[in-house]
């Protein structure tokens, strides 16, 4: 891949911050009348940030400078045109017919990183950043911007910003790392950060699946989720469908019988059993209440003995869940 950024800044990146947008746009304009080549050089130099070739963008247009730009400008302008007339996003960008899907990959990854800098530039900017972000998770399965998708949610939650898209793309990646990087701003002392964080790691409408979040306590989520990750899998819910969507859930009944599932589809890491399957049966019959209570004592009983899970999973149902009460005090 392509590397996606530089740990020096670019000319026209350093003119942008010391003299604005405007003086910039007009030095490029004015080198670009006088020598394309100069112009060519200044926009493909190493440090480009994302926001300054967008901001330049109508002065590449006026100079017809597209054909001189490297491959990853010419990529990320292609998008950006694509994306304001409402086009879908495809392996057409002006590119060769061979390896397409990785210069995207390439240009996408390096618009986001480096773009995330310069968040709420614009409306339109701001566009490209989510439909980036969600190609990049959605297409490409890139995990590796996720800590950096993070922060740019609580950074424009704590400005009053749209996060909506963004927080779709997080959760469309269905990686449970996520849950722990949230979770860090349970402490933030910045009510807003909290807030949010809390409302995010919504698990389900269980008092104990709750709890935590809402006490905005960290330790007692990541006690939580410590005991819980095995059987948590994320929704399709959204903050487009509901202004208080369950973005992730506990499968009780996988909590029950012990078994692992795939965060991404809810399938058992094992098939279940003729047994389990009666199990799960005489689980299900159960008040939600009973069910909670009936998965958080097997999950602690299994880790701790085996061999009385065991017998006790043999148990008809309503001994099970009076064996549950006396030994977890009806706590769910």
């Amino acid at each position: 891949m392509q590397e996606t950024g530089s740990n020096t800044t670019g000319y026209l990146d350093r003119i942008r911050i010391r003299s604005g947008n405007e003086a910039m746009k007009a030095g490029f304009l004015k080198t670009g009348q006088s020598s394309r080549e100069k112009a060519a050089a200044q926009m493909n130099q190493g440090g480009l940030r994302f926001a300054t070739l967008f901001i330049l963008w109508p002065e590449i247009d006026a100079l017809s400078l597209d054909a001189d730009l490297i491959p990853r400008n010419r990529t990320a302008l292609a998008f950006c045109r694509r994306i304001l007339r409402g086009a879908e996003l495809s392996s057409d960008t002006g590119e060769s017919s061979s390896g397409r899907d990785e210069p995207i990959h390439s240009a996408l990854k390096w618009m986001f990183l480096t773009g995330a800098q310069d968040d709420g530039l614009s409306n339109e900017f701001d566009q490209m950043m989510d439909v980036a972000a969600s190609h990049l998770i959605r297409t490409f399965h890139d995990a590796d911007i996720l800590p950096e998708l993070v922060r740019m949610i609580f950074r424009r939650n704590r400005k009053g910003y749209y996060i909506h898209d963004l927080v779709w793309a997080l959760f469309s990646s269905r990686d449970p790392r996520i849950l722990s990087l949230i979770a860090r701003y349970l402490r933030s002392q910045g009510s807003k950060d909290a807030a949010l964080a809390a409302k995010l790691l919504k698990n389900t409408p269980l008092e104990e699946a709750g709890a935590a979040a809402q006490n905005r306590g960290y330790a007692p989520y990541l006690s939580w989720l410590s005991e819980n990750q095995p059987y948590l899998y994320f929704t399709q819910d959204g903050f487009h469908q509901s202004s208080d969507p369950t973005l992730c859930s506990v499968d009780l009944g996988a909590k029950y019988l012990c078994r692992k599932i795939s965060p991404q589809d809810r399938q058992p890491s094992d098939s279940f059993s003729q047994s389990d399957y009666s199990h799960l049966d005489a689980f299900r019959q159960r008040e939600e209440a009973e069910m909670a209570l009936l998965a958080k004592y097997s999950h602690r009983l299994h880790r701790t003995n085996a061999a009385h899970w065991n017998k006790w999973m043999e148990y008809p149902i309503e001994q099970q869940i009076q064996i549950a009460r006396k030994r977890l005090g009806g706590a769910s």
